[in-house]
């Protein structure tokens, strides 16, 4: 389970703002030469092939899945019930998880936590989804509510949490994730792996704040990557605070027009889950 190689490769953000409307910074993963980028808020997307391969290798956190035929969905994992949006309730799958249990890899010299996806969508005609909003935060309660969804990039849940990352909040402003469920052989596959700056996890902390709690929306606004089959599913890989073997730092290429680095991060992880 580690990073076996690193490129340098072509940028993997564009700009996207159809005529009269707000422009959206794009993290294109929709290809098998996607890049892996780094968004310049203390996070790196990078498109994985993840299989499944051994029991025990990943730890799933939270499942999302549009309610009632909704093409969009949200949610974030916690110990309490009822949830509040389209968390999948089996408490072995929508649960707290601890600082502890969430891995770090090093990325050319700085220390990331590691979280993996695995989304489950139409193949061919409506195989492409839109990751529309992450937020990562630490909090003392294992079994938090409350979420204000209207909280675009701030914190949405007040006081109750420290708000590690969000995904909009960056100088990119309001940012998509693109990914797309043909490049993988379906659900017990990952589809991304979502890396987040462990220093900003340690400047969150108060040191009791153990638990980690990702906030994620998918398929909005409704439209031709929206939300169309199965659930959505964070986890993490394996069950403590593991070091992965450390990668080489990359050459790295600049920015002007958006200020960023894309990173070019090329790995095979393997993994195995129980069937649900």
């Amino acid at each position: 389970m580690f990073l076996k190689k690193v490129l340098a490769v072509s940028a993997g953000i564009v700009l996207f703002a159809p005529m009269g409307a707000k422009a959206t910074t794009t993290i294109d993963l929709t290809t098998n030469t996607s890049p892996a980028v780094n968004d310049g808020n203390g996070a790196i997307y990078e498109r994985t092939d993840s299989q499944s391969t051994g029991t025990g290798v990943i730890r799933s956190f939270v499942r999302e899945q549009a309610q009632g035929g909704g093409n969009n969905e949200q949610g974030y994992n916690t110990d309490n019930r009822p949830v509040q949006f389209d968390e999948l309730t089996d408490p072995n799958f929508t649960r707290s998880v601890l600082i502890t249990q969430v891995p770090i890899v090093s990325i050319g010299g700085g220390d990331y936590r590691q979280f993996l996806l695995d989304i489950n969508q139409n193949n061919g005609n409506g195989n492409l989804l839109s990751l529309n909003r992450i937020q990562v935060y630490l909090t003392d309660n294992p079994s938090i509510t409350g979420f204000d969804p209207n909280a675009s990039a701030s914190n949405g849940f007040g006081s109750n949490a420290n708000l590690v990352y969000s995904l909009d909040g960056g100088p990119n402003g309001d940012t998509t994730v693109a990914l797309n469920y043909d490049l993988n052989s379906g659900s017990g596959s990952g589809d991304m792996f979502l890396y987040v700056r462990n220093d900003l996890f340690t400047a969150a902390s108060n040191g009791s704040n153990n638990n980690v709690v990702l906030y994620s929306q998918f398929g909005n606004p409704p439209g031709p990557n929206s939300t169309n089959d199965g659930y959505e599913e964070w986890s993490t890989l394996g069950e403590g605070p593991s070091l992965l073997t450390a990668v080489p730092e990359p050459a790295s290429i600049g920015m002007a027009l958006l200020g960023v680095i894309p990173l070019g991060l090329c790995g095979m992880y393997r993994r195995k889950r129980a069937t649900a």
